[in-house]
C-alpha cells in the first residue's frame, strides 16, 4: 500500500518500510516471485526511509538472504520473514534511540517489477528455455494458481507444484508431440514435489 504524501509529512518522514529485496533492485509488487522468476541467486530484505515514489527512499539497513536452485516462492518467503525479524530487531532500536543513518539508493542499479496476474505466469515452451520454464513454476506454486500451458480449445495444464528441472525437457518435448495430453501423462508418471 503507497502512504499519502499528506500522511508522510505528520510523521516528518520517519517512516520506515520493509522491502522483501534488496533495493533498489526489484522495487514494485511481488518481489520475491520476480526474483526467482529472473534467476537471480542473491536478494534480501532492506529497510528505507518512506518516500512518495513507492520503495525509492533511502536505505536504513538490508540484509541478504541467497535463493536456493529448489526454492519455490513460499519456502524462500520463510527465509525472508526470518532475515525480516532480524532486521527488525536491528532497526527499530535505532530508530527508537534516532541514531539512524540512511544511504540514498543508486538509481543506476534500479529495477521495478509490475504486478502478477493469474494470466502471467503461461508457460510458451517455443519462446522459454527450460530455465525460465522451471523459475516460473516455482515461482508461482500453491498456494497462488500455479504456472500453466494452454492450447487454442482454452484448456489449461496448471503446475501448482515444483516440478523437478531435470523433467522440464520431457515436458516440452511431450507437449510437442501430444499437447497437454502428453504433458498430463508425463505428469502421472512422475512423482511430483
Amino acid at each position: 500500500m503507497k502512504l499519502p504524501p499528506s500522511m508522510l509529512k505528520m510523521v516528518h518522514g520517519n517512516a520506515v518500510n520493509f522491502h522483501a529485496a534488496l533495493l533498489p533492485k526489484n522495487r514494485g509488487p511481488n518481489p520475491i516471485q520476480w526474483a526467482i522468476i529472473k534467476w537471480e541467486h542473491l536478494t534480501g530484505v532492506t529497510a528505507h526511509q518512506m518516500v512518495e515514489d513507492i520503495d525509492s527512499g533511502p536505505i536504513v539497513d538490508q540484509i541478504p538472504v541467497a535463493i536456493s536452485l529448489d526454492d519455490t516462492w513460499v519456502t524462500f518467503a520463510e527465509k525472508i520473514e526470518a532475515a525480516t525479524g532480524v532486521l527488525l530487531s536491528r532497526v527499530v532500536p535505532k530508530f527508537v534511540e534516532g541514531a539512524i543513518t540512511c544511504v540514498p539508493q543508486d538509481e543506476r542499479q534500479a529495477t521495478k517489477n509490475t504486478r502478477l496476474t493469474p494470466e502471467f505466469p503461461k508457460i510458451d515452451f517455443r519462446s522459454m528455455s527450460d530455465r525460465e520454464v522451471y523459475n516460473l513454476i516455482r515461482a508461482e506454486a500453491f498456494p497462488l494458481g500455479g504456472a500453466f500451458l494452454g492450447d487454442t480449445s482454452g484448456d489449461r495444464c496448471y503446475f501448482p507444484h515444483l516440478v523437478p528441472y531435470d523433467m522440464i525437457p520431457l515436458l516440452r518435448e511431450s507437449y510437442f508431440k501430444k499437447g497437454l495430453r502428453g504433458v498430463r501423462e508425463a505428469m502421472d508418471g512422475c512423482k511430483m514435489k
